[in-house]
């Protein structure tokens, strides 16, 4: 991406040690507003993780109505597969190799309106089945029905 002239930043530690990213390396973010800040103002969060395509900031992503492109993951090895909890295409935008990755961040760029609507898409399913208290209540489900308990 950075080739092709699309404006990225990356956010974390020793970024800017590998010279590539040096120019565009934005130093460690705390969590909380500071983070949230950065999404909203971030037309796509972009999820790397090698190991699972609902990472852990994805929740926070999409709790703030954001734009989340994440990398697919191979079930086999996909420690948490997003397309368990969103629909894909619908709520969640995926792309599986680096030309995908260009041609989707040049599509959801110039696209704004479907960038929202699948932001909004994500927003309305997390805030419905995500919250602290259906997750709360999915776990009093579980435990009461599970018949060790019994």
């Amino acid at each position: 991406m950075i080739e092709n002239n699309v404006q990225i930043r990356v956010f974390g530690n020793h970024w800017e040690k590998i010279p590539i990213f040096k120019n565009i390396a934005m130093g460690k973010i705390e969590n909380g507003a500071e983070l949230n800040k950065v999404f909203n103002e971030s037309c796509i969060n972009l999820n790397i993780s090698p190991e699972t395509t609902y990472h852990m900031k994805a929740p926070e992503v999409m709790a703030g109505n954001n734009f989340l492109l994440t990398r697919h993951i191979p079930k086999a090895y996909d420690t948490m597969p997003i397309d368990i909890f969103f629909d894909i295409d619908r709520e969640i935008a995926l792309f599986k190799n680096e030309k995908e990755l260009l041609e989707k961040v040049i599509f959801f760029l110039t696209n704004s309106e479907k960038r929202n609507q699948i932001a909004k898409a994500a927003y309305n399913k997390f805030i419905t089945t995500r919250t602290i208290d259906k997750s709360a209540q999915r776990i009093l489900d579980v435990l009461l029905s599970s018949d060790e308990l019994q």
